[in-house]
């Protein structure tokens, strides 16, 4: 395969078919629709049908080449996700990197990164996808007690979490990062302090933290349906948010937005261990995603794949796109866009940019929320920005939605 490194030079652009607009630097994903078995929150598309991995790559090729020849783009992250792309084989990862590179511009600098599962991975396994060129690889551990991964219906073991960042971590020449769910209704705040705590002793370069959400047609929707358990309250949700902040707060992260935490180095900066790919889906940033209920972002468009394997492989090999959809956004979506996707960051809104993009003056439109005693500790404002405190983030729909309401109300 030709690796991530030597890739500027081996295309220099000749395989980048320029439509005479500025280059962007974007972010390419791909969603692997495989998993050893359906966890039973998730409502991403997958199957387990593993027989069916080569003749996707084989499709998932060819739409890489039709999408292409549609795009201007200049790409500086690759983002493989799913499913779990873990499952296949290192090779099979190297042919679809092999495929980004020859029909898209990588820029120089750049970053990928791959999700894998602690249950489908070992120490042979982490060396050849780190020989591949990736950059950054993302374990959905969730936790390292057995009842909460027996809850969630995850594949692996406690051990298994453990033993795989403790490898992944030990190869250094990459970053490592962790997925948590902090709002698991069978966990207490012991628990989750202790979950927090193991995972912390390792020191993963990044977290993602995030909350759980109970879709419809999961195996957990029907579960609460039959009342074998019930959600945590809004105030119990907001106390476990708060703990994860000042737990790994403590521990040397930078809560750098809502659901993410990057690690300090010893002169407490933490830019470097920022995931580059997510920042996109948080700044507007345009992005390609390939494979079945895979979304892109191109100017104010949002489109998408539909979740059926079958239509997806059809099409492509009749050389055509998979059936999908799209929207455009209207100035009303993409305010609301730029105002809840910028106040999830710890840089918030930039007021300057705002302005310019959709002439509006945030800051007069503030003065009268700040002049009430529940939005103090919750917002900070100056000159140039906006953003919310940890209090603040913790109720970020509520606050949102008065802001919205203000912004189209004031014409």
């Amino acid at each position: 395969m030709i690796h991530p490194k030597q890739a500027s030079e081996t295309f220099s652009g000749a395989c980048f078919r320029s439509r005479g607009h500025p280059l962007k630097k974007a972010g390419l994903y791909v969603h692997i629709p495989f998993c050893l078995r359906k966890c039973r929150y998730c409502d991403f598309y997958s199957i387990t049908d593993l027989s069916r991995i080569d003749d996707f790559l084989a499709g998932l090729i060819r739409e890489i080449h039709l999408r292409s020849q549609d795009h201007d783009i200049l790409c500086d992250t690759i983002y493989i996700g799913g499913g779990t792309p873990s499952v296949m084989s290192p090779a099979h990862i190297g042919s679809i990197l092999d495929t980004l590179f020859r029909y898209f511009r990588i820029d120089p600098d750049m970053e990928i990164t791959l999700e894998a599962n602690p249950g489908t991975v070992d120490s042979r396994r982490l060396r050849e996808l780190q020989s591949l060129g990736i950059h950054r690889l993302q374990l959905g551990i969730q936790s390292f007690q057995d009842p909460v991964l027996q809850f969630l219906g995850r594949i692996h073991t406690p051990q298994e979490a453990e033993h795989a960042l403790m490898e992944a971590l030990s190869l250094g020449g990459w970053k490592v990062g962790s997925d948590l769910m902090y709002n698991i209704p069978i966990r207490s705040r012991k628990d989750l302090t202790e979950d927090l705590t193991a995972m912390t002793r390792f020191q993963p370069q990044h977290l993602s933290c995030y909350s759980l959400t109970v879709e419809e047609g999961t195996g957990l929707h029907e579960a609460m349906n039959r009342k074998e358990f019930q959600m945590l309250s809004e105030e119990e949700e907001a106390d476990r948010f708060g703990m994860v902040s000042e737990i790994l707060g403590d521990a040397g992260y930078t809560h750098y937005e809502v659901s993410n935490f990057a690690l300090n180095d010893s002169e407490g900066r933490f830019e470097h261990n920022r995931s580059r790919h997510n920042r996109k889906y948080w700044t507007g940033t345009p992005y390609l995603g390939f494979g079945p209920g895979a979304h892109s972002f191109v100017s104010s468009v949002r489109s998408w794949n539909d979740r059926n394997l079958t239509g997806y492989m059809q099409a492509l090999s009749n050389k055509k796109l998979p059936p999908g959809g799209y929207e455009v956004l209207t100035r009303e979506n993409r305010i609301t866009e730029a105002i809840f996707l910028g106040l999830r960051t710890l840089e918030g809104i930039d007021v300057s940019q705002l302005r310019k993009d959709f002439g509006i003056d945030l800051i007069s439109i503030l003065h009268p929320m700040m002049d009430t005693i529940d939005i103090r500790p919750l917002m900070i404002v100056d000159e140039t920005r906006v953003r919310l405190t940890r209090n603040g983030w913790a109720v970020l729909d509520a606050i949102v939605r008065r802001l919205i309401d203000r912004i189209f109300a004031s014409g």
